[in-house]
C-alpha cells in the first residue's frame, strides 16, 4: 500500500504529509488491522480491498501526488472519489488540515449527505 500511495518513491519519501494523508483519509486504521501494515500486497498477489479502501487509497495517493511530487503544478481531476467513503472516513477526511493546506484552487464535489447537519 505505501508504494502505491507513495507512486514506488518510499526512498525520498514526505514521511511527516505521508502519515497526515493516512489519517486523513482513514486509512491508519486499516494499515493497522493488516499483518504488515503499510507494506501489505494488494491487488491480484495480495489482499483485496474493500471499495472504500480502494477510494481512500485512490484519495490518499491523489493528496500525496498533488502535496509532494507535484506541488503548485498539480492538476488533480478525480470523479466521485468521496461517495465511497462511509461516514467516519468521510468526517476523517473533512477535517484533517493536510487537504486545507493546498495551496491552489481545489474543488470538492460531492453528493454524499454525511457533512449536512
Amino acid at each position: 500500500m505505501r508504494e502505491n500511495i507513495l507512486l514506488a518513491s518510499s526512498e525520498n519519501a514526505n514521511e511527516d504529509i505521508y502519515h497526515k494523508i493516512l489519517q486523513g483519509c482513514g486509512l491508519n486504521v486499516d494499515m493497522k488491522e493488516l499483518a504488515d501494515g503499510d507494506s501489505t500486497v494488494i491487488g491480484e498477489r495480495g489482499v483485496t480491498l474493500s471499495g472504500g479502501q480502494k477510494a481512500r487509497l485512490s484519495l490518499a495517493r491523489a493528496a500525496y501526488y498533488a502535496l509532494v511530487v507535484a506541488r503548485e503544478n498539480a492538476i488533480v481531476v478525480m470523479d466521485d472519489v468521496l461517495s465511497a467513503l462511509d461516514v467516519r472516513s468521510f468526517q476523517s477526511f473533512s477535517h484533517c488540515h493536510v487537504f486545507q493546506s493546498f495551496s491552489h484552487c481545489h474543488v470538492f464535489q460531492s453528493f454524499s449527505h454525511y457533512h449536512l447537519r
